[in-house]
């Protein structure tokens, strides 16, 4: 299992990355399987492949200097800050991982579980559907997502195109309920739905009081990762992966830049092709 352990990057960095790691994987003549963790700088507020921008408060965005960037995959908006993002990527063809979209989560969180239970998180998979729908990824715990307490840890995303299967998530380190709400125009000044999320989601500080080694976690959730998929760890550097990988992320840095991408949800051709969400 090849692992980056990378660090902070833009958002738009952050997405052509993980898409050029698809692409390349697509590329591998054997069964590869890709684990990254990655943070965002500035703090990033990311859309859902599909959602409607129209309901971000772009203003608040600038006041904060927040970026903002639409993911390749569905979902809806994270506010990458003060959070560890992780990617797994494999083809579909791996038997290691569930073709099935649910079972193939559950494999994931399984992972994600292990290595944070062994920090001593009381983490637990949800079991109940979403019952709800919101722009904001953490009011709502979906089924086989990670809580403590009932409240949402992580939140994650998955896509599938190119027989590749990409699926990354925020894991909080401290939620930033307030900060989260602002950058949407209709739940910025709205109480309820200011106390509403802050009994949905926690951060891992917001449980323990104490401060997280960022590095070790990311650590720890690789060695969960290698035992729960059965393979050993390798160290990568994004300069093994040879030129056209480096091609492929120049390719994905100007889409995920464009205005088209992020506000008209328009794609380059290649992405689409034969594209799952």
């Amino acid at each position: 299992m090849k692992v980056f352990f990378d660090a902070s990057f833009k958002g738009v960095t952050n997405m052509a990355i993980d898409m050029a790691l698809s692409d390349w994987v697509a590329t591998c003549e054997k069964e590869t399987l890709v684990l990254r963790f990655y943070r965002w700088n500035p703090p990033c507020l990311s859309l859902g492949r599909n959602q409607d921008v129209r309901a971000v408060n772009t203003d608040y965005l600038n006041k904060m200097r927040f970026d903002l960037v639409r993911r390749p995959t569905g979902g809806m908006a994270v506010l990458h800050w003060k959070e560890l993002t992780y990617s797994f990527i494999a083809k579909s063809s791996d038997k290691r991982l569930p073709r099935n979209v649910v079972a193939s989560y559950m494999k994931i969180s399984t992972a994600l579980k292990r290595g944070l239970t062994n920090m001593g998180y009381p983490v637990e998979i949800n079991e109940k559907k979403a019952t709800k729908i919101s722009d904001v990824c953490f009011q709502v715990p979906s089924v086989n997502e990670l809580v403590i307490s009932g409240k949402k840890l992580v939140g994650s995303a998955q896509t599938r195109k190119k027989g590749v299967i990409l699926q990354h998530g925020s894991i909080l380190i401290k939620a930033m309920s307030q900060e989260y709400l602002s950058c949407f125009r209709n739940l910025s000044k709205d109480t309820r739905q200011l106390e509403s999320i802050k009994n949905s989601m926690i951060g891992l500080e917001d449980y323990s009081k104490k401060s997280v080694d960022v590095q070790k976690l990311a650590e720890n959730l690789a060695i969960a990762f290698s035992e729960v998929f059965e393979e050993a760890l390798e160290n990568t550097q994004y300069s093994k992966l040879g030129s056209e990988f480096h091609e492929m992320l120049n390719r994905y840095e100007r889409m995920f830049n464009s205005y088209e991408w992020n506000y008209k949800r328009e794609a380059l051709d290649s992405f689409n092709t034969n594209r799952k969400s």
